[in-house]
């Protein structure tokens, strides 16, 4: 079990196949829990994105360039 109380969390699966992985989120009273099987394929390097105030200057009240720019560079990291 991993606990933690930061908003994110990243896990690296030592080997290939199907894994069962089970969330809960607890804040105040409540509790939620939620369980999903994920498929392991191969090793795939997530990387880090960060952008400049320029692109914000250039794109002013277009939120979505910064996930459209997201998506093609993982495009091209997949090929």
């Amino acid at each position: 079990p991993l606990i933690t109380l930061d908003s994110s969390t990243s896990f690296t699966f030592l080997a290939e196949g199907t894994n069962t992985i089970t969330v809960q989120v607890a804040a105040g009273n409540a509790l939620i829990q939620d369980t999903k099987d994920i498929a392991v394929h191969e090793y795939f390097q997530s990387q880090l994105l960060s952008f400049s105030p320029n692109l914000d200057f250039h794109n002013p009240d277009i939120p979505e360039w910064r996930q459209d720019i997201g998506n093609v560079i993982k495009k091209a990291l997949v090929k």
